[in-house]
């Protein structure tokens, strides 16, 4: 598994060891995982977005803080076409909460 480097493009940046989520289930042996939870301030979009469908559908259950660097309809259609079904949207401010997904199998 390689680490890839991720640097934010706002001032003060730090630069950060990353995996995408393919190489974390992977480089644990993992064909499936029941919950994958996110609080990652912000970054939500760019895992999610950057994650392509059969590498969702290793989790059973997606649980996430979402954040204002980017609209959360598009969090969750993504997550939607990735075959997973909102099961409850804490909105806690604008385009910012807490959102729980099953997959729609039933799994």
């Amino acid at each position: 598994t390689q680490l890839r480097h991720v640097t934010e493009a706002r001032d003060g940046a730090v630069r950060v060891n990353a995996l995408t989520l393919r190489d974390l289930l992977d480089s644990h042996g993992l064909a499936q995982a029941d919950l994958l939870k996110m609080d990652i301030e912000g970054s939500e979009h760019a895992v999610l977005l950057g994650s392509d469908k059969r590498v969702l559908s290793r989790f059973k259950r997606i649980s996430l803080e979402y954040h204002r660097d980017g609209p959360k309809q598009t969090l969750f259609r993504h997550l939607q076409d990735a075959g997973f079904l909102l099961v409850r949207d804490r909105i806690l401010g604008k385009d910012y909460g807490v959102a729980n997904f099953r997959r729609c199998d039933g799994l």
